[in-house]
């Protein structure tokens, strides 16, 4: 059986697909699949991160026209949860 963090990792390449191919829908989508991450993240450091993603994800979607503004915020989040859910996997 998988370990929760690898399944967490599973739902972090979900999300970096998405911001790699962006589309319709792909902001909310994104927001989703952090906030699963915070829900089911067995450190409060990896939910953290995740709650900066789905953040960050939420903010650009009210505001589109700020699409600049949150880009860059949405990526450093994203490589920090991948950095935190990596550590913590290495750890287990």
């Amino acid at each position: 059986m998988r370990s929760p963090v690898d399944r967490l990792l599973d739902q972090l390449a979900e999300i970096e697909a998405l911001m790699a191919a962006p589309g319709s829908g792909s902001l909310e989508k994104i927001c989703a699949g952090a906030l699963k991450i915070v829900f089911y993240a067995p450190t409060g450091e990896i939910s953290k991160a995740a709650s900066t993603v789905a953040t960050s994800a939420r903010l650009w979607v009210e505001n589109p026209s700020k699409a600049s503004l949150y880009e860059k915020p949405l990526k450093n989040a994203v490589a920090t949860l991948r950095r935190t859910l990596t550590e913590a996997s290495s750890t287990e």
